[in-house]
C-alpha cells in the first residue's frame, strides 16, 4: 500500500502532513494493516500461524495452510534483481572506476527490475491469471495437495473478545520492545502491541479495537517510565496547533524505558556495595600468586600476569562485595586474571562457576578456567527449578555443576553484552544462595540487543579496576592504535591513521572488498592458517563462504561432487566442508557426552548422507556426530565467513573483516573495533564504499557512529 503525505483541507488546498511523523510510524501502520488483513481472511476461515523466517526472533503471521516452499516459489524474481543490479554495478565500476552514486544507483536498479521483468503478454482476467499460478504451484505440490491448501473453508464470524489481562499484555508489549531496543517510542510500542494482538486473535479471536489502545496505553502509563524531558520552554502561541495546545517537541522523539529496568539498575547498584562474606582471603590469594610463578618458573604457564592483572583478581577474589566489576581492552588478557581467580577461590574451598552470552563462549570460558561454565540462559534456568518438577515427570531437579552454594564466585564474561535484566536476575540468584557475582568485559566492545547500559553504570558509580597492557598483539603499534580506536574523545586525530599508514587498509565497492578479503583468506589458508573472513551481515558472509567453498572444491579439500546436503542458508555441504552450527541442541551431544552442539560451534564434513544428515568433526574439540536431516536443514550453515557480532571474543593469527558505512547495514565504531582486534599477527580492514563516498568518508562516518548504550539512570539524569 503506498501512503501519501499530501491532504486537501476544506477550502480545497493541498497542504503537506508531517513526513516525520509517518516515516516514524510506518511500521505501526503496516503491523496494524496487516492485523486487519488478517482479521478479514479468519473470518472467510483462512487459519493462520507464527512463523520465524531466517532465524529472526520476530515471528510473523502466514496462512498456516501454505508451505514455505510454494512462498518461495512465488518470490524468485526479487533474488533474479539482485543478481541483475550486482553485475550491472560491477560493470558500472569497471567502466568508470569508481562506486555509483545515489542517483546512478537508482538507475542501475531501475534497469535490473527491466531486465528481470518478464515479456509482456496480452491483458488476462483474474480468472486466466489464477489458472497460471495454480499451474506453476502444481510444478511444486501434487494435485492433492494443492486441492487441500485452495479447497473451499468453513467460514464461521469468531465472537470479539472484549476483555483480556490488559496488564498482562501490556507486560508482555514491554518485554517484547526490550528485547530489540532501548530506548523506544509509542510508534515501537504500538507496532509491538499489534503483533502481540495478531497472535492473540489467530488463537482465541479478534479483539476489540478499544482493547489494542487500552494495551498501548496501559503500556506506556504503568510498564514504562518517561525518559524524555518536558519541555522547558514557555508559551508562544503563534506555534500553537488547533486544540490552543503548544509543544516544541515532535510528537515521535519521546523515548521510554521499562519500569523493570530502573528496578533492576537500583539493585545492581545496591549490589556494588552490600558487604558479603568474600571467598577467600589475602592468604589465598597470595598462595594462588606464588603457585602461577612457579609454574612460569617451570614452564608450565607460557608467560607472566603483570600487576594490572594481579590487582584485579586481587578484588575479584577478596573483595567483600556481593558484586565487583572489573574492565579491559580486547587482548589484555582478562581470561588469564580469571585463571587467578579460580585458583585463589579453589583455594579457599570455594566453587566458581563461569557465564557468557553465547553457549560457544561459555564453553571455551569453562575450559580455559577448569570450571564449569554456561550460558546465562542456561544458569537462570538451572537455578530457578531446582527443587521443582517443571516437567511433571515426577523427578524433581537435583543440585548440579551449575547450583549456587555458599562463598561460589559467578564471573559473568562479556558482561557488556548481557542484558541489564538479565545480569540482575543472575544477582538475585547469587545473592540468594549466599554466593558472590563478578562482571568482567568492555564498555567499548559490542552491547546487548536487550536494554543495557548496565556494564558503564557500574563502572561510573562503584568503579571498577582496568587492565591496560595489551598481550594480543605482535605489533606494539598495532596495540597503541586498537586503544585509539577503541575510545572516542573529543577533537581526537584519526582513529584509524596507524591502519592507514600501515597499508592494512583496502576499500572499493563492496563486490571488490569481498574479492580482496577472500583473496587474503586464500593466501592465509594456503600458508596454513584458517582464518575467518567476517561480514557487516549475513548476505556478504554467506557469499564469501560459497566463493571459499568453490576454492576448496577447486584444491581437493571438498569434495564438490557425490552426495550433497542441502543446509539452511541456501548452499550445499560436501564432505570436507566448513560448517556453522546456528541452535544449542542439549540432545545432541559430542565428546562422550561432555558437550553438545551449540550455536557457533565450527566442524568439518567427513560424510554427507542421502538421508540429508551430515557426519561432523568439532573442529577446536575434535568431537565427531551426526548432525540429523532436520537440524541441518534448519541450523547448519557454511562456516568461512562470520558476522562481526559472532566473532566477538574469538581469537585467529589474523583478522579479515568488512567494514561497511551504507545507510542500512553502517558499521560501528564499536563493531569495527571488535573487527580491528581479532587478529593477533595482522588485521587488514576491507572498506567497503558505496554512494560516491571515497574510503576516508566511510572511515570518518564508522568512526563518529559510536551509540554506545546508555542506562535508563543516565538518561534521567540527561
Amino acid at each position: 500500500m503506498v501512503v501519501s503525505n499530501k491532504v486537501q483541507d476544506h477550502a480545497g488546498n493541498w497542504k503537506t502532513i508531517d513526513g516525520k511523523l509517518l516515516h516514524r510510524s510506518a511500521v505501526a501502520v503496516s503491523e496494524h494493516f496487516n492485523t486487519r488483513i488478517q482479521a478479514h481472511l479468519e473470518e472467510a476461515g483462512v487459519q493462520f500461524e507464527a512463523r520465524t523466517i531466517n532465524e529472526s526472533k520476530q515471528p510473523i503471521m502466514e496462512v498456516a495452510s501454505v508451505p514455505r516452499e510454494l512462498t518461495a516459489l512465488f518470490s524468485k524474481r526479487s533474488e533474479g534483481i539482485r543478481a541483475s543490479l550486482t553485475e550491472l554495478r560491477q560493470a558500472y565500476e569497471e567502466q568508470r572506476g569508481h562506486s555509483p552514486d545515489a542517483a546512478a544507483l537508482i538507475k542501475l536498479a531501475q534497469a535490473a527490475t527491466l531486465d528481470t521483468r518478464p515479456d509482456k503478454e496480452t491483458p488476462k482476467s483474474l480468472a486466466e491469471q489464477g489458472k497460471l499460478w495454480r499451474a506453476e504451484a502444481l510444478s511444486l505440490l501434487g494435485k492433492d495437495e494443492l486441492e487441500r491448501i485452495t479447497g473451499t473453508r468453513a467460514t464461521s464470524i469468531r465472537p470479539v473478545v472484549e476483555t483480556v489481562d490488559v496488564d498482562q499484555a501490556a507486560r508482555a508489549t514491554i518485554g517484547a520492545v526490550s528485547d530489540k531496543r532501548s530506548p523506544w517510542t509509542a510508534q515501537n510500542v504500538m507496532a509491538e502491541a499489534t503483533r502481540w494482538v495478531k497472535e492473540y486473535a489467530s488463537e482465541h479471536g479478534p479483539l476489540a479495537d478499544s482493547l489494542v489502545d487500552e494495551v498501548v496505553a496501559r503500556s506506556l502509563d504503568t510498564a514504562s517510565v518517561r525518559i524524555t524531558p518536558d519541555q522547558v520552554h514557555g508559551d508562544f502561541r503563534a506555534l500553537s496547533v488547533g486544540t490552543g495546545q503548544i509543544s516544541f517537541e515532535h510528537r515521535t522523539d519521546t523515548l521510554h524505558k521499562s519500569t523493570k529496568i530502573l528496578e533492576d539498575e537500583n539493585l545492581l547498584l545496591r549490589a556494588g556495595t552490600k558487604t558479603v562474606i568474600p571467598a577467600a582471603s589475602m592468604e589465598d590469594f597470595q598462595a594462588a600468586v606464588e603457585d602461577y610463578v612457579r609454574a612460569v618458573t617451570e614452564g608450565e604457564k607460557s608467560h607472566p600476569l603483570d600487576s594490572g592483572q594481579i590487582e584485579l583478581a586481587r578484588q575479584f577474589a577478596t573483595s567483600s562485595k556481593l558484586l565487583a566489576v572489573g574492565i579491559g581492552a580486547a587482548g589484555t588478557g582478562k581470561s588469564s586474571a580469571m585463571g587467578l581467580v579460580r585458583a585463589a577461590v579453589t583455594h579457599a574451598g570455594s566453587r566458581v562457576i563461569g557465564l557468557a552470552p553465547s553457549a560457544v563462549a561459555a564453553a571455551n570460558l569453562g575450559e580455559q578456567l577448569g570450571v564449569p561454565a554456561a550460558t546465562t540462559d542456561k544458569f537462570l534456568i538451572s537455578n530457578n527449578t531446582q527443587g521443582q518438577d517443571p516437567t511433571g515427570s515426577g523427578q524433581i531437579q537435583t543440585p548440579g555443576p551449575l547450583t549456587v552454594t555458599p562463598g561460589t564466585v559467578v564471573i559473568v564474561d562479556e558482561a557488556g553484552m548481557q542484558g541489564t535484566g538479565k545480569l540482575a536476575d543472575v544477582v538475585r540468584v547469587v545473592q540468594a544462595a549466599g554466593g558472590l557475582v563478578r562482571l568482567i568485559g568492555d564498555d567499548r566492545q559490542l552491547s546487548a540487543v536487550q536494554a543495557g547500559g548496565a556494564l558503564r553504570l557500574l563502572i561510573n558509580e562503584i568503579g571498577a579496576p582496568a587492565l591496560e597492557t595489551i598481550h594480543r598483539f605482535k605489533s606494539p603499534e598495532e596495540a597503541d592504535a586498537s586503544l585509539l580506536l577503541r575510545t572516542p574523545t573529543a577533537h581526537e586525530a584519526d582513529p584509524f591513521s596507524w591502519y592507514k599508514d600501515n597499508n592494512r587498509i583496502q576499500a572499493g565497492g563492496i563486490d571488490t572488498v569481498e574479492s580482496l578479503a577472500f583473496g587474503l583468506w586464500q593466501t592465509r589458508l594456503n600458508d596454513g592458517d584458517a582464518t575467518v573472513m567476517m561480514a557487516p551481515k549475513n548476505e556478504s558472509s554467506q557469499r564469501l563462504s560459497k566463493r571459499a567453498q568453490a576454492y576448496r572444491i577447486e584444491t581437493g579439500e571438498v569434495a564438490g561432487e557425490g552426495t550433497s546436503v542441502p543446509l539452511r542458508d541456501g548452499s550445499q555441504a560436501w564432505a570436507g566442508d566448513h560448517v556453522v552450527t546456528r541452535s544449542n541442541d542439549s540432545q545432541l551431544k559430542v565428546k562422550r557426552s561432555r558437550d553438545i552442539v551449540k550455536n557457533g560451534d565450527m566442524w568439518t564434513v567427513e560424510q554427507a548422507h542421502d538421508d540429508g544428515s551430515l557426519t561432523v568433526n568439532h573442529l577446536g574439540h575434535g568431537g565427531k556426530i551426526r548432525l540429523p536431516a532436520h537440524y541441518v536443514s534448519e541450523h547448519v550453515h557454511l562456516g568461512y565467513a562470520l558476522t562481526t557480532h559472532r566473532a566477538q571474543g574469538m581469537t585467529r593469527n589474523s583478522g579479515i573483516p568488512i567494514l561497511d558505512a551504507s545507510t542500512s547495514t553502517s558499521t560501528s565504531r564499536e563493531n569495527a573495533y571488535v573487527a580491528a582486534t581479532r587478529g593477533r599477527d595482522e588485521n587488514v580492514l576491507f572498506v567497503a564504499v558505496d554512494d560516491a563516498q571515497d574510503r576516508d568518508a566511510v572511515l570518518a562516518a564508522i568512526a563518529q557512529n559510536h551509540s554506545q548504550d546508555s542506562s535508563a539512570h543516565e538518561m534521567l539524569a540527561t
